[in-house]
């Protein structure tokens, strides 16, 4: 015997079957459709908009919660995004471009994640690190003592890996072209004070120390960018004596 429920089912299933042969057959009882729609959407908009932000948060927090605990889903999902991309990589690419080139907010953000990144990836060193290295240095560089408007450089020992501080991109081209050597850096000093006045080379001196002229400036300079050891008397005492160059 045929419940209430189903007889009601069923009779609700044939009035939209004739309602769909109608609205495909009708032209003008279609365009009253549309008509009563479109006015119904108008007049509603704003709770239809609220049904469909919860119907989405909803889904995505249902997807969220299987991404998680399913593997075999979490993997097909990974793949259909991936296949997505690699057949929409060409437009994305232009359009990222494109954007970057426009978008001058966009185009920092964006180096500014690069940034990110890197640090994690090469230094181990996040954000939150970097930025309280710049305000204990007073953002400024850790050689030079003077303030870049472009982002400061992660200097680290190459020997050891280890995180030295932030400098200026000219002091880390510095670094960079003597090899990270502070024996170079010392001959280098010397070698400019060599044909100058006594009291006419100022390196390496803090604002708030004075001037420091010649190789003791430089030492306070060697000391600052790299760590000597037990090997820094040797090198300070041939800085300061005189050689045949």
């Amino acid at each position: 015997m045929i419940s209430d429920d189903e007889k009601k089912k069923s009779k609700r299933e044939k009035e939209r079957e004739r309602a769909n042969k109608r609205y495909a057959e009708e032209p003008e009882y279609r365009a009253k459709k549309l008509a009563r729609n479109d006015a119904y959407q108008k007049e509603h908009r704003d709770e239809i908009a609220a049904r469909q932000r919860e119907n989405r948060a909803a889904t995505r927090e249902v997807e969220r919660k299987r991404y998680a605990e399913d593997p075999e889903y979490r993997a097909r999902k990974l793949a259909s995004n991936m296949d997505w991309y690699w057949r929409h990589r060409d437009g994305l690419n232009a359009q990222r471009r494109e954007k970057r080139s426009s978008d001058a907010e966009f185009r920092e953000r964006l180096i500014e994640r690069q940034n990110e990144r890197r640090h994690i990836l090469v230094y181990r060193l996040s954000k939150a690190d970097y930025d309280r290295m710049l305000i204990a240095q007073n953002g400024a560089c850790a050689i030079c003592k003077r303030k870049s408007k472009r982002r400061l450089c992660v200097d680290h020992c190459h020997v050891t890996g280890e995180v030295r501080g932030l400098i200026c991109h000219k002091c880390n081209t510095a670094l960079g072209l003597f090899d990270d050597d502070p024996e170079r850096m010392v001959a280098a000093s010397y070698y400019v004070r060599r044909t100058r006045p006594p009291d006419s080379l100022m390196i390496g001196a803090a604002p708030e120390q004075g001037s420091m002229p010649g190789v003791h400036g430089c030492i306070v300079l060697c000391a600052q960018v790299g760590r000597f050891g037990s090997g820094a008397p040797a090198i300070f005492a041939a800085a300061a004596a005189p050689r045949g160059f």
